[in-house]
């Protein structure tokens, strides 16, 4: 393997970590952004929520 390659490897655990505090968290900030009023607020909760789950599937 190559030192790249290895640095990836060794950073996974800790984006999958962020990851799933990410995904249990933005749930309940959407559903509170949502109750407030805050549209736009909610529609970058939305967006990241997406991102994350999308980076999530890319890592396996």
């Amino acid at each position: 393997m190559t030192s790249l390659a290895e640095k990836k490897q060794a950073l996974r655990p800790a984006i999958r970590n962020v990851l799933l505090v990410l995904l249990i968290g933005l749930p309940f900030l959407l559903y509170v952004a949502l109750q407030s009023g805050w549209t736009v607020i909610a529609w970058a909760l939305a967006g990241l929520l997406a991102l994350s789950m999308a980076v999530l599937v890319w890592l396996g």
